[in-house]
């Protein structure tokens, strides 16, 4: 199991993180919650947009779907309000490996690190989610 915390100095379980709560804490799970899935064997392009600790279930999605069909193209928005909030990088590297996946990193607040981190909203760049569009413009890959 990963879990995705968001750290919080003030914050009632994550400031505890490292102190009172240590490796072999007894925790209890409860879920899934909310509606997102994956269609099995769709044919078409999958899209998926994640922002903060909404990355966690998209990237279970993520993962699953290309386990089912690694030549699967798949769309993978993944949005933080600041750089250094950021965390995800390292994941979406290794998705990044497949040849039919992009991914498109988004930060709120203006940067200029990097061109492939993109400044915005991370509706500001999605794809055409058209059935006669098929792929993402040129300038969405990786």
């Amino acid at each position: 199991m990963h879990f995705h915390i968001r750290r919080l100095e003030d914050g009632l379980v994550s400031s505890a993180l490292g102190s009172k709560i240590r490796a072999g804490h007894r925790v209890k799970v409860t879920g899934p919650l909310g509606s997102a899935f994956l269609r099995l064997k769709h044919p078409g392009r999958t899209v998926l947009v994640a922002s903060g600790t909404g990355f966690a279930p998209m990237w279970a999605i993520a993962v699953a779907a290309i386990t089912e069909q690694p030549q699967r193209e798949l769309v993978f928005i993944v949005a933080a309000r600041k750089l250094q909030s950021f965390y995800m990088h390292n994941a979406l590297c290794r998705l990044a490996r497949f040849p039919n996946v992009t991914i498109i990193p988004v930060v709120s607040e203006p940067q200029n690190i990097s061109p492939v981190m993109r400044s915005g909203r991370p509706t500001d760049h999605m794809p055409r989610l058209s059935p006669t569009m098929s792929s993402t413009p040129a300038a969405h890959r990786r």
